[in-house]
């Protein structure tokens, strides 16, 4: 007998490039020199909003929806997009822009093999 359980399985590979491409970047881990106190390195990651959107799953999985600022000011949200059952509910997202515009959204095809 199978285990049932939610799966998140998350944005494609399409949305995630286009993301990389086009969400704001802001500074973060800096690490300073013990001796000097100069900076030695700085990563940088893309700036998230702190939005409380968490949707919690058919077995109390808590799934956490991402939003993210872009280089524009613009906010674009990961939204689902579909959720087929699969021993358990399989939760696939795409991007959906403030107008509504969706990127990177998962084909029947790929939906079906869930």
């Amino acid at each position: 007998m199978g285990i049932r359980c939610d799966q998140w399985i998350g944005l494609t590979n399409v949305a995630h490039e286009w993301l990389r491409e086009h969400v704001k970047l802001v500074e973060a881990n800096h690490v300073f020199c013990p001796h000097c106190g100069g900076e030695v390195h700085h990563d940088t990651r893309m700036e998230t909003v702190e939005e409380d959107r968490f949707v919690y799953g058919m077995f109390g999985d808590k799934l956490l929806f991402g939003t993210w600022r872009l280089k524009d000011g613009k906010l674009v949200r990961e939204v689902l997009q579909a959720d087929p059952w699969s021993s358990g509910p399989c939760f696939f997202t795409c991007l959906e822009l403030e107008d509504g515009t969706r990127i990177g959204e998962w084909s029947d095809e790929e939906i079906s093999r869930a």
